[in-house]
C-alpha cells in the first residue's frame, strides 16, 4: 500500500461550478478535489485513491463483476494533489476504474475512524434526482450515463460523525443509493473513464462534471 508523504460526452459550455471541458485535465481533477475537500484543518491530511479492474464483461451489458488487482494510494493533501491527479488519469487510461475517498483522512488508512472534518456532504444518486424543494447541489458529477453523484459545499467544516448523519438524511430524502452515505466511501473522479460500460457503448464513457 503505497504512501506518498513528501466520454464519450462533453459539455459545450461552462457549468455552474466553473469547470470547462477544455481545461487542463490535471487542473480539472485538482479543482474537483479542492471543491470537495477544501483547505485542511489538520497539520497532516491524506487524499486516498482506490482503483481496480473487473474481469471482461458480457457484450451489451453493464459489467458488475468483482474487482481484481485492487490497489490503494495515499497522497499528502494539498501539496501532492497535482501528482495524485496525474496518477489518477494515467491509471484510468490503463483500463482501471478509479475512485477517491469522499473526504480527507488524518492517517494513511481508509476507515471512518480516520476521517478528517468534512466541508462537503454527498449522495450517490444512482438515477435519483434532487427534488426542486431542496437546496441544489454545488457540484453534480455524471458518474455513469444518466446517473449522478451530488455534492453540497458547506459554509463551515463539520465533524465527520455529524456529516455522516446528514449524508444519510440526504440519501433517503432523494432516494439515492442507500449504501453510499457512509464515511470512508469512495466515489468516481471526473475525467476518468467508467469501464463498467465498456461493453455497452462504442466508446468508454468519461465521468464528467455537468451543468
Amino acid at each position: 500500500m503505497p504512501v506518498d508523504d513528501d466520454n464519450r460526452k462533453t459539455c459545450g459550455r461552462e457549468n455552474s461550478q466553473g469547470y470547462l471541458p477544455d481545461d487542463d485535465p490535471i487542473a480539472s481533477v485538482v479543482r474537483y478535489w479542492e471543491h470537495t475537500y477544501g483547505d485542511p484543518d489538520k497539520p497532516k491530511t491524506y487524499l486516498n485513491i482506490f482503483y481496480g479492474k473487473r474481469p471482461r464483461g458480457e457484450q451489451g451489458k453493464v459489467n458488475k463483476g468483482r474487482y481484481k488487482d485492487q490497489e490503494e494510494c495515499f497522497y499528502s493533501w494539498p501539496d501532492k494533489a497535482e501528482q495524485a491527479a496525474r496518477d489518477v488519469l494515467e491509471i484510468s487510461e490503463k483500463g482501471h476504474n478509479v475512485y477517491s475517498c469522499a473526504h480527507l483522512l488524518v492517517k494513511p488508512k481508509r476507515k471512518k475512524e480516520n476521517a478528517s472534518s468534512i466541508i462537503c456532504l454527498y449522495a450517490d444518486g444512482d438515477g435519483a434526482e434532487v427534488p426542486g424543494w431542496m437546496d441544489p447541489p454545488t457540484l453534480t458529477v455524471e458518474s455513469s450515463p444518466g446517473r449522478h453523484q451530488y455534492w453540497w459545499r458547506l459554509d463551515r467544516r463539520m465533524a465527520p460523525e455529524e456529516a455522516e448523519k446528514l449524508n444519510r438524511l440526504l440519501t433517503y430524502k432523494i432516494g439515492a443509493d442507500k449504501g453510499c452515505w457512509n464515511l470512508a466511501r469512495v466515489l468516481r473522479i471526473p475525467g476518468t473513464k467508467n469501464y463498467d460500460y465498456a461493453e455497452v457503448y462504442d466508446e468508454v464513457p468519461i465521468i464528467r462534471v455537468v451543468v
